[in-house]
Order: structure tokens, then sequence, then C-alpha cells
């Protein structure tokens, strides 16, 4: 069951990442051509540009995660014997993975907060709460990457 939510998980984020890295450079060239070219700005585009990167950003967390490319300091880790090791990547898995599911659980409140608030983009007028949900959307994928990690690490540590 865990590789199929891994296999889900994994194309979700490919798949965003390449639509968001594909339009960003366009909507950046569009910007600068209609600004500096043609002299008539497309002013929703920067905006539109903001929202699309804070997705790649909290998406392509995510994917840092499964790929393991967040900071770590592993020096006395790899000092350990194995089973220790083991025990202790998974409990920090773990953590990890209940302090993901707190910003996650408040990221949402803010959203919904957003919403009751009718909060929007001053230039294009879109809700805020498009850019807001992107906190819980990749902080939840965080959450079972870092579960799915450190239950991974106690089930080899167990054997």
């Amino acid at each position: 069951m865990m590789k199929i939510i891994d296999k889900a998980l994994l194309n979700i984020e490919e798949i965003v990442l390449i639509v968001l890295f594909t339009i960003l450079p366009i909507l950046c060239f569009l910007q600068v051509i209609t600004r500096y070219i043609l002299e008539v700005p497309v002013p929703w585009s920067e905006e539109a540009m903001r929202i699309l990167f804070i997705w790649a950003t909290f998406i392509g967390a995510s994917l840092g995660v499964k790929r393991g490319a967040h900071l770590g300091v592993e020096v006395l880790v790899n000092l350990l014997p194995v089973k220790a090791k083991n025990l202790f990547m998974g409990g920090i898995g773990l953590v990890c993975a209940a302090f993901c599911l707190f910003f996650a659980y408040n990221g949402a409140a803010l959203g919904v907060m957003e919403l009751e608030n009718g909060q929007v983009l001053p230039v294009s007028g879109i809700p805020t709460v498009y850019s807001t949900l992107a906190i819980p959307v990749g902080f939840s994928m965080m959450t079972i990457r870092f579960a799915m990690i450190g239950l991974e690490k106690w089930r080899t540590q167990n054997g």
C-alpha cells in the first residue's frame, strides 16, 4: 500500500512541477515582452507567477523529502549502530511528520480565514486562498512522506 501511495505522490509532484516550471518562464517572458517592448504591461502576470512559485515551492519541498534533499546533520547519527540508527531516523521521520501535520492544519485554518474575509490580491482580484492552499497541500504531502520514511526505518530496525 505504501508503494502505491509513494508512486501516486511522485507522479503528482512531478507532473505538477513540470507544468508549473513550464508556465512560469512563459509568464515571465510575456511580462518582459509586454512591459518593455510593447509598453503595455499585463498587470496580473506578476501575481499569477507569485502564486505558481508558491505552489512550486511547497510541492517541490515534498519531492525533496522523497529524494532526501533536505538538510540533515548525520555526523552523530552515522556513529550509531545500524539498528539504533534506523530507530533514531524512524523517530525523526515521525517527529517531522507531526511537525508537518501541524503546519498543514494551521495552513488550512489560514485558508479558511482568508475565504471568510474575502481576501483578494490587489491587482488581479484573485482570492489569496489560491496561494495559501499550497501550505496545507504541500505540508500534507510532506507529512505522508515523512511518516512513510519513519515507518520504513522502524520496519527495517525491527527486521
